[in-house]
């Protein structure tokens, strides 16, 4: 398992699972990307209270042709995801200000009410913390 092995304290697995993600990044940049059409921008958040989480992210993204904005924490990232419709939202759990579960569900109860048009966007929730696994993201 991908998440399993992200989140594990061994440096070395944890290399490895980067290395599978930007793998994945890759496929979705040749293959279902460009078969979608124009409603696909690749447009990308990342959110992470580390900056060198961000900009490992970043840059990981970058060059497998995303566009990527960046936010600090769960607030910031609510202001960005409000503003921008992104294709992908990478988003830290645990952070401080204002966290990545409650970012969602805040995100999720604006999208309930927006204008006709609004489509949902996807969050992809990363934490080192594995046993946090319980909380649905609706």
């Amino acid at each position: 398992d991908l998440a399993a092995r992200a989140a594990c304290a061994d440096p070395a697995a944890r290399f490895d699972a980067l290395r599978d993600v930007l793998v994945r990044l890759r496929q979705l940049r040749y293959y279902g990307m460009q078969e979608r059409g124009d409603w696909l921008t690749r447009r990308t958040l990342v959110v992470d209270d580390s900056e060198t989480t961000r900009r490992l992210l970043r840059r990981s993204f970058e060059n497998a042709g995303f566009l990527v904005d960046a936010a600090r924490d769960g607030r910031e990232a609510l202001v960005c995801m409000r503003r921008t419709p992104y294709d992908l939202v990478i988003m830290d759990l645990e952070m401080p200000v204002m966290d990545g579960w409650r970012s969602t569900r805040e995100l999720r109860a604006w999208e309930r009410d927006a204008p006709a048009g609004v489509r949902p966007q996807r969050v992809c929730a990363v934490s080192a913390e594995p046993q946090r696994r319980d909380g649905a993201l609706r």
